[in-house]
């Protein structure tokens, strides 16, 4: 546990670093605001205790600038007051700031408040943990870790809405897996899934950093490409088949091949008219709506011309 102590006293600092030292605990120091703010960043302490001295000025101000840094985790901000300053911690505390202990300084009183404050950011990080999953859970598709249909399709929207600021051209490809049915027939559907999670996987590993790639139906894929026209959207889309299918897929023992029929369209915000009538996310639904629709047919058509086929509608 990491512990920040801003305008200690020489004094302060020696009680304070012999409780915390019987508590296996020590603390680093600042002295200043711009110190304080800069140590914060770069150590990210669980607690933070400021002591209000008459040297430190605009405690508030302090409490609000520590609260909008970016951490790794909850800082617990405690602060130390003289017992005349009294009426400046319910301010305070609106502010950002914890819990307080008024002067003189007891050891077991520090030592209280510091297990109080272990405890709350105990329980901070397993809210924010269990936040996390939900979150998650809310967006991944469960079978393969890919984004869910929805969540693909909002995070594309995140994206077009990006493109259309900067007037970038946005591109999507549709895989299927055109053979699907007949490795449900043939070998099951446990079978089946097991290549559901290996086609994610491949996806996974071949899309670059800043694709949105989402299982879009049972068995076709999506991957939204942001700052890509036609030509490079080609390359993506001939690396993401040869991933897919030079490698024979091994499942439970048996080699099989897979078919699939790849999709593309894209859209240049360029060539887009704006329409001062139209809103921009009414325009950008009607654009995606249009750019999934057009790869799901130059999929179809990738289906049926043969295997392992790209089609472009443009």
């Amino acid at each position: 546990m990491k512990i920040h102590l801003i305008d200690s006293t020489q004094k302060l600092y020696d009680a304070i670093g012999k409780s915390l030292k019987e508590m296996d605990l020590s603390a680093t120091v600042s002295v200043t605001h711009d110190e304080a703010v800069a140590s914060i960043q770069r150590q990210s302490p669980g607690i933070v205790i400021i002591n209000m001295s008459k040297e430190l000025t605009d405690t508030e101000d302090l409490c609000r600038k520590i609260r909008k840094i970016k951490t790794e985790g909850y800082v617990y901000i405690l602060l130390i007051s003289p017992r005349e300053r009294e009426k400046e911690v319910a301010s305070l505390i609106k502010s950002g700031a914890n819990d307080y202990i008024f002067k003189p300084l007891s050891k077991d009183d520090l030592a209280m408040r510091v297990m109080i404050a272990q405890r709350t950011l105990k329980l901070e990080d397993s809210a924010s943990k269990s936040k996390k999953k939900l979150i998650r859970f809310a967006k991944e598709d469960p079978h393969t870790g890919l984004l869910n249909r929805r969540a693909l399709l909002d995070e594309a929207l995140k994206e077009m809405g990006r493109a259309s600021r900067e007037k970038k051209n946005f591109s999507a490809i549709m895989i299927g897996t055109t053979n699907f049915k007949k490795i449900v027939s043939t070998y099951g559907n446990e079978t089946a899934d097991e290549v559901l999670l290996e086609l994610s996987r491949r996806l996974k590993a071949i899309c670059r950093p800043y694709d949105v790639a989402g299982r879009y139906t049972v068995t076709d894929f999506m991957v939204f490409l942001p700052d890509t026209g036609s030509k490079n959207a080609q390359k993506v889309a001939k690396r993401i088949l040869s991933a897919m299918t030079e490698k024979p897929f091994v499942v439970k023992g048996r080699k099989m091949n897979i078919m699939l029929g790849i999709g593309l369209s894209d859209l240049s915000y360029q060539n887009v008219v704006d329409n001062n009538t139209i809103d921009a996310h009414m325009r950008n639904d009607l654009l995606l709506d249009s750019l999934v629709k057009r790869s799901e047919t130059a999929m179809e058509k990738a289906g049926k011309a043969g295997r392992n086929s790209i089609v472009i509608n443009a």
